[in-house]
């Protein structure tokens, strides 16, 4: 323009320029940046955020998955457990007093005849039932007196002896003599007498080795469990057995 210099042309476009971008519509704000150097510090900003969030995203359903991965797993393996189970035989015992409870110097013993069941689908092979005298104070707690049963799941198996067990046909088994034992020394006066054990036995022609617990209180009528070994001889028609619920895992 006339009369004007150079540098005075150069600072009046420059004010215009500024006045025209202080006045143009700006984007988001976090973008609204005029400098390049800084408009592009803030694109790198978003993206670099969208990249963790895309990240966090990857990991949640990658461990989302891993989860499903564990639970369907874990549900195929009850089931095939469950389809197992139904295909195996389930041998438990019923006992019944055949005799006297006779207390002699060495211990007790009682003749008691078991009745093997089985409710399973297969044959219960090799089967037969172990079982003991135990004695305690009358104030034992009833879990401990559950804890018996694993004397016998402790036992050591015997493998050529036993009988098959068919699915809903019982077997009695021959009278046996129960005792206590051998260094078992019963204190005087009146104890709890039970009778524990289990049912060992073998699923069809699985060589595994299964065994089902069990427990009965010796109850003297009419005076109930506790019972003085001064006595000497109890006969059997003052002699009833109580069946005792265990919580022990048949297996």
């Amino acid at each position: 323009m006339p009369g004007w210099s150079k540098e005075q042309y150069e600072a009046k476009r420059a004010e215009r320029s500024k006045k025209r971008q202080e006045s143009a519509k700006k984007p988001l704000w976090w973008l609204g940046q005029t400098d390049p150097i800084a408009r592009f510090t803030a694109y790198l900003a978003v993206f670099t955020f969208a990249l963790v969030f895309v990240s966090a995203f990857q990991w949640y359903e990658i461990h989302s998955g891993s989860t499903d991965t564990h639970n369907l797993a874990e549900a195929a393996k009850a089931e095939s457990i469950a389809i197992t189970n139904q295909q195996r035989a389930w041998s438990y015992a019923t006992a019944r007093l055949k005799g006297p409870l006779i207390f002699r110097d060495d211990g007790a013993q009682v003749d008691v005849s078991f009745t093997l069941k089985n409710s399973g689908s297969v044959p219960a092979k090799n089967a037969y039932a172990w079982a003991a005298i135990f004695h305690s104070p009358l104030n034992t707690p009833l879990a401990d007196v559950k804890e018996r049963p694993r004397v016998c799941m402790n036992q050591n198996p015997w493998t050529d002896v036993g009988t098959i067990v068919f699915k809903d046909d019982p077997i009695i088994l021959t009278t046996q003599i129960i005792k206590t034992g051998k260094s078992d020394a019963i204190p005087s006066g009146k104890r709890n007498f039970i009778i524990a054990g289990c049912v060992i036995y073998r699923s069809g022609n699985d060589p595994t080795i299964h065994k089902t617990p069990f427990l009965y209180g010796i109850v003297h009528e009419p005076y109930g469990l506790a019972i003085d070994k001064s006595i000497g001889r109890i006969d059997e028609s003052a002699l009833s057995l109580m069946q005792i619920p265990i919580s022990e895992d048949i297996n």
